[in-house]
């Protein structure tokens, strides 16, 4: 049995290679062996062993450390740190230095109507305006955001449920793309209260569910997708258990 370890570096690519290896020396010497007794769907476990592909989740690395025996914690670490070298490698890619370009003398630009020459002494000049301007849009979108937020919150059922993680998840302002403001990430077997229910962005496993968080420091104002959690009262034990949401929780109004 292969034991991972968090000394090393490792790409993404390099993190699934040793992955699917772990899986070899665990007997599974083709994917409908491990989809058996993982329960996982075939293309979740091909993406998840394609160097073509984003790194799998952290539920799906945990259920297929599961299934080959192996310690799923140090997996966890090793997907974390290979998410790391993943965004530094972008941040180092041709592609984002790009913008260190020695700036152009103003007389090399052509003048902006209505303008006086005055007024447009250098680039840095224009580059301000901009800046400007996409921190006005900027604005006027968290105002948006906020006025959005606070209809939804004024629907509030009064009662919470309390629900517990098999894995740690992300938490996000925006359920409907997993995105906008990240909250305060949730950890493995952690207890917390929800409100309701809603569909919203489709986890890789299929699940459309996500929790409306009421606990400190979410208060209400941020979501978590109901694949993390166990959803039917466990607090420990594998937590693909079959069950994508407690139904208990009522539909967010």
């Amino acid at each position: 049995m292969t034991t991972p370890g968090s000394e090393s570096v490792e790409t993404p690519a390099q993190f699934k290679q040793a992955l699917r290896q772990a899986t070899r020396d665990a007997g599974f010497t083709d994917l409908i062996q491990l989809e058996h007794k993982s329960g996982l769907s075939h293309s979740t476990i091909s993406a998840a062993f394609n160097p073509a592909k984003p790194l799998p989740s952290e539920k799906t690395v945990h259920v297929i450390a599961t299934a080959a025996n192996q310690a799923t914690d140090k997996w966890l670490e090793r997907r974390r740190s290979a998410l790391h070298q993943e965004a530094v490698g972008a941040a180092s890619s041709p592609a984002s230095t790009s913008a260190a370009i020695e700036e152009r003398p103003a007389e090399e630009w052509p003048p902006i109507p209505g303008f006086p020459d005055k007024f447009i002494k250098t680039i840095s000049m224009r580059r301000w305006l901009l800046i400007g301007v996409a921190a006005l849009v900027l604005s006027l979108s968290a105002v948006a955001i906020s006025l959005f937020t606070t209809n939804d919150r004024n629907q509030l059922p009064t009662q919470t449920f309390t629900e517990t993680t098999g894995t740690p998840a992300h938490t996000w302002s925006d359920y409907r793309q997993a995105g906008g403001s990240a909250g305060v990430p949730l950890g493995p077997r952690q207890s917390v209260q929800v409100s309701c229910r809603v569909r919203g962005y489709v986890v890789p496993d299929g699940d459309p569910w996500w929790y409306r968080l009421e606990s400190s420091p979410w208060n209400g104002n941020f979501y978590a997708t109901s694949d993390a959690f166990y959803n039917q009262g466990s607090v420990s034990g594998p937590v693909d258990n079959g069950v994508v949401v407690d139904e208990h929780v009522p539909v967010c109004k």
